[in-house]
C-alpha cells in the first residue's frame, strides 16, 4: 500500500522553488500523462485488496483523511455479508494506515518512492 500511497501523494514543490504552485495532480496522473507504466509488487491476497477498495482506502473526518476505523470496517462487513476473520479484518486496517502514512511523507515534488534502495553513505 506504501507504492499507492506514494503514487496518489500530490507532490508539492520544495520550499524556495521558483515554482510556488503545484499543478494539484497526483503523481498517479502525471505517470498516466507521461505514459509512465508504474511497477507494483506482487499481490498475494488479492481478494483482500479487492475488499479494501471496496471499503475504501482511507475515510473522511472533521480535519481530512485518516484510516479506515473499526467501525467502517465492521458496517462494511454488515452490508455485504463478507465475513472477514480476524486476520483479514486487521491487515486491512494496518494497509490503510500504511498507505496514509505513506501519502503523508509523499507530499514533497522531491519525496523517494518507497521501493527506492537506500543509499548509505
Amino acid at each position: 500500500m506504501r507504492h499507492l500511497g506514494w503514487l496518489n501523494a500530490v507532490p508539492k514543490p520544495r520550499e524556495g522553488s521558483k515554482r510556488s504552485e503545484h499543478d494539484g495532480r497526483r503523481r498517479i496522473e502525471r505517470f498516466k500523462d507521461d505514459g509512465i507504466v508504474a511497477a507494483m509488487p506482487p499481490n498475494p491476497a488479492p481478494h483482500v485488496i479487492k475488499w479494501l477498495f471496496e471499503i475504501g482506502l482511507t475515510e473522511e473526518n472533521g480535519m481530512g483523511e485518516s484510516p479506515l476505523s473499526w467501525r467502517e470496517i465492521n458496517e462494511w462487513q454488515a452490508a455485504t455479508g463478507v465475513p472477514l476473520s480476524a486476520f483479514e479484518a486487521t491487515l486491512i486496517r494496518e494497509l490503510s494506515v500504511a498507505y496514509l502514512s505513506q501519502k503523508r511523507k509523499s507530499d514533497s515534488e522531491n519525496s523517494p518512492p518507497p521501493w527506492a534502495e537506500k543509499i548509505d553513505r
